[in-house]
């Protein structure tokens, strides 16, 4: 009996053992699977890096594969769908081998080829109802494509007599991201650029041929002479096709100021306040006409051809050259340079120059190239050249004074006369009238 108890306790406490030893075995292969698992996430993690890495050298290789910057996507006995750029090609049917197909944007073609030993190749262009035979002159220059793009996707499909499975290439919207507008600076015309995602390329008009070379319009006076519209867009690469061609209108220069000169009034007009600049010979800066009151549009020749403004009739005004210009603003650019050439104003004319007998006058020389003219006020009246109304004599014979005004002739009354302005009819040349001088009538006839 005792021995029975000995032999079950043994056998009991094997057991217990056996069981403590296998707990202690799982625990350890968890803990084992555990490290495992996280020395894996550790490897991975480091590793991530340099899986991506080596992904991207091997698009770098593949890349650095195109056969002279075309890039040719071939689609063979398998479903392969490979994006150039944004132009998707793929195989859609599992029908046999497949024709191969190459976007060159650049040139503007389409190629097709033999995927097998086809002959003879096909396209269609409303979605697989009707097909086409690629003729021979379009399998060796190419198909041309701009026929093709559209402002949205275009989707084309090829196959050939051998190479049945079908090939779909859908050609990508333009991009439509790209701004080009034109803005005044400083005086200059300029052009701003936006979103622009790869080199740019010009033309002149809508018909121009299309550059690259944009050092051409860096300045462009030569547009805003008469207006006009330059086109721009995103240039075509192997595998992109052209940007949506952007328009920009250059706006034609202001307008030259009007300029009229008045040598009866001895003035300038056709000036605009604010807007009207003036540059006096010997000055290397520009002046603004900024009268008080806008609504002036003129200016003495006695305050534009001295440095300092005269008193009229005292000193005449020097031979001079004033260049006129109307302002730019933040739309348009300043106008053509106007220049205006002044002849010396010639001295008054002598007291014989002129007869006064009571009311009857005489101009003993004057002539119809050399006309004098005059104006009489009465006394005490102040001669304003902007207001008077000169009265030219073309003629050596005698006048009689009838009026002053509304009034008949009175002693005190004053005779101002001058040589007036002339043009020489081959030259064109403008001589400014005198400086003027006055004679009094003293006596005037007796009226019954």
């Amino acid at each position: 009996m005792k021995e029975k108890k000995e032999e079950y306790s043994y056998i009991v406490n094997r057991n217990n053992e056996t069981k403590h030893k296998s707990r202690v075995r799982k625990v350890i292969a968890i803990f084992t699977t555990l490290s495992l698992l996280m020395g894996a996430f550790l490897l991975i993690d480091q590793l991530t890096p340099w899986i991506v890495f080596s992904k991207e050298e091997d698009m770098e290789s593949v890349n650095k594969a195109e056969v002279e910057s075309i890039r040719e996507i071939s689609l063979l006995d398998n479903k392969l769908t490979v994006p150039a750029a944004l132009t998707k090609i793929e195989q859609i049917t599992n029908d046999g081998t497949a024709v191969k197909v190459v976007v060159n944007y650049k040139n503007e073609k389409i190629y097709v080829s033999a995927g097998t030993n086809s002959t003879k190749f096909y396209f269609s262009q409303d979605k697989m109802k009707t097909w086409e035979k690629v003729t021979d002159d379009q399998l060796k220059y190419g198909i041309d494509i701009s026929v093709f793009l559209k402002t949205s996707d275009n989707t084309i499909y090829f196959k050939g007599d051998r190479d049945k499975a079908i090939v779909a290439v859908t050609l990508p919207k333009e991009d439509k991201g790209l701004k080009v507008t034109y803005y005044v600076e400083n005086g200059k015309g300029r052009l701003k650029y936006e979103n622009v995602t790869r080199p740019l390329e010009f033309r002149k008009g809508t018909y121009g041929q299309w550059d690259s070379d944009l050092s051409k319009i860096l300045d462009l006076s030569s547009f805003e002479i008469t207006g006009y519209t330059l086109q721009f867009r995103l240039q075509a690469t192997d595998t992109e096709r052209a940007g949506r061609v952007v328009s920009v209108k250059i706006p034609k220069r202001q307008a030259p100021p009007k300029i009229r000169v008045d040598y009866s009034k001895m003035e300038i007009s056709g000036l605009k306040a604010g807007q009207t600049l003036y540059q006096k010979e010997g000055e290397s800066f520009q002046r603004l006409f900024a009268p008080e009151d806008s609504k002036i549009k003129t200016i003495s020749l006695y305050e534009l051809l001295f440095n300092q403004a005269q008193t009229p009739n005292v000193t005449p005004f020097p031979a001079t050259t004033i260049e006129f210009q109307t302002a730019a603003t933040d739309k348009k650019v300043a106008s053509a340079i106007v220049a205006v050439e002044f002849q010396k104003q010639p001295d008054a004319p002598a007291s014989g120059k002129i007869l006064v007998d009571k009311t009857t006058v005489t101009f003993p020389e004057a002539t119809k190239t050399t006309p004098y003219e005059y104006v009489v006020l009465h006394l005490g009246e102040k001669l304003d050249l902007t207001e008077v109304k000169w009265t030219k004599v073309t003629s050596n014979k005698p006048f009689e004074i009838k009026k002053v005004g509304k009034a008949t002739p009175a002693p005190g009354d004053v005779i101002y006369y001058r040589l007036a302005s002339t043009t020489n009819k081959e030259t064109k040349v403008v001589t400014p009238a005198s400086i003027y001088a006055n004679v009094p009538i003293t006596a005037v006839p007796i009226t019954n």
